[in-house]
């Protein structure tokens, strides 16, 4: 369709995935807006904005972009209507978890663990747990014209994959990539995510972002070492917005002004200093 549209130039075939990274950006900064007050959600935005791998999958004909915004647009979707109801919001969450299975199958493990963060977040409203259940059998028909070439797909992975079993070394490139690309921020990255784990107030919103980002890449992990053909670095990409989104609610928790500011500005400055100095991965070119 988006062929269709505008051609087979190289700029309009790679701007389906630049509407979806500059989408991506938008849907995380309403996501910390709403999990964590607007201060999260200006800064989320703002690091996503000038993530290194972020503006380059932006760049790329490729799906990664799309994946990250169907994901994180579920996450929003759940998260407000968990707390708020709705039809419109219903509507969405059914739209983006059912595009994320037809963007790519890997939306699947982190649809099981959304699903699950649902249940147990509504296990004591049993008429919205039904509700919950039903939304997630909207989005199986949605899916049901893909299941036979999905099927066909299982089969072909059970024979051959490109995809090999991961190395520690492919774990720690991921770490890297998602903590802006530099070792230096990885420690101050990590950190400031684990901080409102730590914050009663923010707990709930903070473990739905964590399982979202931690659950599949742990499942598809362990899957692959175990035979399977699930993980490899770029399909992990996805985790970067959700990151994003915890690094930005614990900076915006920190009480000193001072201090908050100071945070801020280093990490957004560092950031945007390793995607200008960095070289573009290179189907980024």
């Amino acid at each position: 369709l988006w062929r269709a549209a505008g051609g087979e130039s190289e700029v309009w075939i790679r701007g389906s995935s630049i509407v979806a990274g500059l989408a991506t950006i938008v849907a995380v900064a309403a996501l910390g807006r709403e999990a964590f007050g607007p201060r999260a959600g200006l800064l989320a935005g703002l690091l996503l904005a000038v993530h290194l791998v972020h503006v380059g999958v932006s760049a790329e004909a490729r799906f990664y972009t799309l994946l990250a915004l169907c994901v994180w647009s579920a996450a929003l979707a759940a998260w407000r209507w968990t707390r708020h109801g709705g039809a419109g919001v219903a509507a969405l969450l059914v739209a983006a978890e059912a595009a994320g299975l037809w963007t790519h199958y890997l939306a699947g493990a982190v649809w099981l663990f959304l699903f699950a963060w649902g249940v147990i977040a509504l296990r004591s409203e049993r008429r919205r747990l039904v509700q919950w259940l039903g939304l997630h059998a909207a989005v199986a028909v949605l899916f049901a014209p893909q299941l036979p070439l999905f099927l066909s797909q299982l089969g072909r992975n059970a024979e051959s994959h490109w995809i090999h079993p991961p190395s520690a070394g492919d774990v720690l490139t991921l770490v890297r990539r998602v903590g802006f690309g530099a070792w230096y921020l990885v420690p101050p990255v990590g950190l400031a995510a684990l901080l409102p784990l730590l914050r009663a107030p923010e707990r709930r919103a903070a473990g739905l972002l964590a399982t979202l980002v931690a659950g599949p890449v742990l499942l598809t992990l362990g899957l692959t070492m175990l035979g399977a053909h699930l993980f490899t670095i770029r399909y992990m990409y996805f985790v970067i917005p959700g990151v994003c989104v915890l690094v930005a609610a614990g900076l915006a928790g920190l009480r000193a002004p001072w201090l908050r500011t100071a945070a801020w500005v280093a990490l957004a400055a560092l950031a945007l200093r390793t995607t200008w100095i960095k070289p573009p991965i290179p189907e980024s070119k």
